[in-house]
């Protein structure tokens, strides 16, 4: 469900777009994507107990991993790719910090980023973020 609403969001908002187009993935890209890109998937989930009764609120912690690739030929001190990672992670927190809304039949109440790192693998770079979203489905339950 989460995963649906970030699939239509992420691309939806035009500064990604802008650095990313659409190559927007929950699990794995595919081996063929090219660069840069972000990939998806939920690392947990958990419902909020409540002493009246089920009320539908959910958290999930979402981990975005923000690929990156070193140019051809660039010199192994070049740090361009990390920046590219960073750049692109600057702008998916600016869409996601404190977002609220519907997404795709979810009410969102909140979205804030927990904790983010940096990887630098040869010519690969990554920043991973890793998000709570607490959430509802809009729609009424039976």
């Amino acid at each position: 469900m989460i995963g649906d609403a970030l699939l239509e969001y992420l691309p939806a908002v035009d500064s990604i777009a802008e650095l990313v187009g659409e190559r927007v993935y929950q699990g794995t890209a595919p081996p063929s994507s090219t660069y840069p890109l972000i990939q998806f998937f939920q690392v947990a989930g958990r419902r909020l107990p409540v002493l009246d009764g089920p009320h539908g609120l959910k958290v999930d912690t979402i981990q975005l991993d923000i690929y990156t690739v070193q140019r051809p030929n660039a010199d192994l001190n070049d740090l361009t790719h990390i920046r590219e990672a960073k750049q692109v992670a600057l702008v998916i927190e600016d869409a996601m910090e404190n977002f609220r809304g519907v997404i795709a039949g979810l009410d969102v109440g909140n979205c804030h980023l927990e904790s983010e790192r940096e990887l630098l693998d040869g010519p690969l770079a990554r920043v991973s973020q890793d998000y709570e979203i607490y959430w509802r489905r809009s729609e009424p339950t039976p």
